[in-house]
């Protein structure tokens, strides 16, 4: 039969063309606008014919119907009122290469992309929401060019425009993992990939490819990818790379194999052997001073010469001086993946102090310990000594408050008078008293100096009693302070709202008892409020007990006292406690008094979203070692954010 078809979409008409040629028919294409989807015949083709075509255009479905004047037998009309970029598709299929395949097929034809998930499927199948029976028909066509028959649910509102597409890639029925997951090698050392290659194809891999690897992923990493749905598969690959990198003398202390679990279809396997055999990887775990970078930032370079020495004398050789920020204020060192190797973190913080213990300064000057990105391997380090020696930390913070925006936000304006008058002391650049209710009581900043926002911190818990948390929530380029006061503590409460009291309710049946120390020690037990607990005593591994010098100044303040109540009481009853809160509230350094007071050895570990459970079984310190604290605090400290030790000058 001769047809003539008309479409606005090439890539669908040259795909039915294809189709209709290959039928034995005649086909004319003119790209064209078609408002419908729809057959016309001329009354004089058998309808044997017509039907035979119909059924070899399925899963299109066109309505048929005779027209008299045609001029060919007959005409095909692809398309509709609504384009097809009306509608959003996101491909759910278990292979990459049935993955781009569609993708790009439907993009071309117009769909708009919503993205891609590579993971097993049980069955194949469309899901919709308001798609027009057009747009479902034609992505039944694409997906039937690839072998695809997809059934389908309308699972959403006739106002959704999404059409989900869950696909079994035809090619892979039938194989195994080992035979339908392709691993990815990349790398930069060709050599050494192919043999490794080599091992995975000896174990029944049947695709391995070898690629460059992207720039900026030095390190060593596996990803299973689909392997993972079959634990003993993945665990044999793992077993195998380890076992090639041990014979590649690659440390694993040093680059240890990580591993990832991204959304793909193929397992990965990245090994930057070659940097590493070139000394230009650096390692990415532990406290290897190489790891890192020392940027000293300091308006004194020659002050800052002798604790250069040192960090080199002790194996930083990225060490370097940098201008200091001029939104500098105290001084200050920011870290991330520094903060969490103790031995790291204490050498520099005990370095910076002593700079700052032997220079001669103006009142007020504060230490800070500020957090980078965990995966940061810088140590920024603050050290405005000029600065510091000629002018009082309280000029150098209105100096630098004048570059930014403040605003005071409360329910009541009227009773914050003071907070308003101090807080316009600073000169900003900016100033705002606005009423707002019903927000969380915090202060949000962007770019500000953290010293600065501390600094405003400080003063609204010292005029009205309230500690606000402080919360980084817009870009480095932002110059707002906002502070959401909360009505004060001292307000009366409405008695028909006023909360009950429960003292009375708790106390009953308890004992009136004189006063009595919250602590009361002894040879073999130890009292803490209500609660007694036993020491230990005998054969005890005294390195890992914390030592009582390093409580001599701790503060047992009412809130301190009754968190070290709650975690005696879990120790008596032997069960787990989690403690959460801001930073430096005494979470850790808590559980570090109470295993004091017991004499009870303690074993700290930092986890992270890069620990696995052979960084668990190999993580007691060796004999000999303690715990050692920030030199700039009073307390333990996990460094995971800000904290401050005042220091005058």
């Amino acid at each position: 039969m001769q047809i003539r078809l008309i479409s606005q979409y090439p890539i669908l008409a040259d795909s039915v063309a294809a189709a209709l040629r290959a039928a034995g028919h005649e086909v004319e294409a003119r790209p064209d606008t078609a408002y419908e989807c729809e057959l016309k015949y001329r009354p004089t083709t058998s309808l044997a014919d017509v039907s035979a075509l119909v059924e070899g255009l399925k899963p299109l479905l066109p309505a048929v119907h005779a027209v008299d004047d045609l001029a060919v037998d007959v005409e095909l009309r692809l398309g509709e009122a609504k384009t097809l970029a009306s509608w959003e598709i996101k491909l759910l299929v278990d292979s990459d290469a049935l993955a781009e395949r569609l993708r790009s097929r439907l993009s071309a034809i117009g769909f708009r992309d919503d993205g891609t998930v590579v993971e097993d499927q049980d069955r194949s199948y469309v899901k919709y929401g308001g798609a027009t029976p057009f747009a479902r028909q034609v992505v039944r066509w694409i997906a039937a060019q690839e072998g695809l028959k997809l059934p389908e649910a309308k699972e959403w509102g006739d106002d959704d425009d999404d059409i989900w597409i869950y696909a079994r890639d035809p090619a892979l029925e039938g194989k195994t993992l080992k035979q339908r997951v392709p691993i990815e090698l990349h790398g930069d050392d060709y050599e050494r990939m192919f043999l490794l290659k080599e091992r995975l194809e000896g174990v029944g891999f049947e695709t391995v490819q070898v690629r460059s690897l992207d720039e900026g992923r030095g390190r060593f990493l596996l990803d299973p990818g689909p392997l993972s749905r079959d634990p003993s598969l993945a665990l044999e690959v793992e077993e195998l790379v380890k076992g090639f990198l041990d014979e590649m003398a690659v440390d694993p202390e040093r680059y240890p194999l990580a591993e990832a679990s991204d959304e793909r279809g193929h397992a990965r396997i990245d090994l930057p052997l070659g940097a590493v055999a070139g000394g230009s990887l650096r390692p990415y775990t532990g406290a290897w001073p190489e790891r890192f970078d020392v940027v000293l930032r300091t308006d004194d370079p020659a002050g800052v010469r002798g604790l250069m020495e040192q960090l080199r004398e002790a194996g930083y050789a990225s060490v370097r001086t940098e201008v200091l920020p001029s939104s500098a204020l105290g001084f200050a060192i920011s870290w991330g993946a520094a903060a969490d190797e103790e031995e790291v973190a204490d050498l520099v913080a005990g370095l910076v102090e002593n700079v700052v213990d032997e220079a001669e300064l103006a009142a007020g000057y504060t230490s800070w310990c500020l957090h980078l990105e965990d995966e940061d391997a810088r140590i920024l380090v603050d050290l405005p000594l000029k600065a510091a020696r000629a002018t009082p930390l309280a000029a150098r913070i209105a100096e630098v408050a004048a570059s930014y925006d403040c605003s005071l936000k409360t329910p009541a304006p009227d009773e914050v008078g003071a907070l308003s008058e101090a807080l316009q002391a600073l000169s900003w650049k900016a100033w705002a008293l606005e009423a707002e209710s019903g927000a969380e009581p915090e202060i949000q900043y962007g770019g500000a100096p953290r010293p600065l926002v501390e600094h405003v911190q400080r003063l609204v818990a010292e005029i009205t009693g309230i500690t606000l948390p402080i919360s980084q929530d817009w870009s480095e380029s932002d110059d707002d302070i906002w502070i959401h006061l909360p009505r004060t503590a001292t307000e009366s409460v409405d008695d028909e709202t006023a909360p009950m009291d429960l003292a009375e309710w708790l106390s009953a049946g308890a004992l009136v008892a004189e006063a009595q120390p919250l602590i009361t020690l002894e040879a073999s037990h130890v009292r803490i409020g209500p609660i007694r607990l036993s020491r230990r005593t005998g054969d005890v591994e005294q390195a890992l007990v914390p030592r009582p010098e390093l409580f001599a100044h701790y503060c047992l303040d009412a809130r301190t006292a009754e968190t070290l109540i709650h975690l005696a009481e879990s120790a008596l009853l032997r069960e787990p406690a989690l403690l959460e809160g801001e930073t430096s509230v005494s979470k850790t350094s808590i559980v570090l008094y109470l295993a004091m007071l017991l004499n009870q050895p303690v074993v700290r570990l930092n986890l992270n979203g890069q620990t696995d459970t052979g960084e668990l079984r190999r993580a007691v310190r060796p004999a000999g070692r303690r715990p050692r604290r920030c030199p700039s605090r009073r307390r333990s400290c996990s460094r995971r954010a800000s904290c401050s030790s005042p220091r005058a000058g």
